[in-house]
């Protein structure tokens, strides 16, 4: 059974393992906002990720059975981590894949959420990340 994993302190993603675990997108929203708090928390915008989650964000990657919606979003948190990291050119290249990938999944009815609902919660996920940098609308 192939393994991959997310990082030293995290359990391994595996094949065929639970739903949950088959939307790794919900495992990068988990991880950045765990990365959020820990900045809240410090009170520092510029708090260093010692714990690695923006790393374990961009070491996901796809396994067979994943949920398309799900690899939707990791993509999408991926971009966001990639900017999060001062990696402006990588970040603007990973969300216009995904917005290409995005463009072929949401005219199948079974992936409605995908460019629709999806992008108003990473909007919403967006505006927090700013309000709790401290940029205003």
């Amino acid at each position: 059974m192939r393994k991959v994993l997310i990082s030293g302190r995290t359990r391994p993603r595996q094949e065929n393992s639970s739903r949950a675990l088959s939307h790794p997108g919900f495992l990068a929203q988990s991880r950045f906002k765990q990365l959020l708090l820990l900045r809240i928390r410090d009170q520092d915008v510029e708090r260093p990720d010692a714990e690695g989650h923006r790393d374990a964000i961009l070491a996901l990657q796809p396994l067979p059975g994943d949920d398309p919606t799900g690899l939707s979003y990791l993509g999408w948190f991926q971009a966001i981590a990639l900017a999060d990291m001062g990696a402006g050119d990588e970040a603007q290249h990973k969300a216009l894949t995904a917005f290409a990938d995005d463009t072929k999944l949401k005219a199948e009815p079974e992936h409605w959420e995908i460019g629709r609902r999806q992008y108003l919660l990473l909007r919403r996920f967006l505006e927090s990340l700013g309000l709790t940098c401290g940029i205003q609308r």
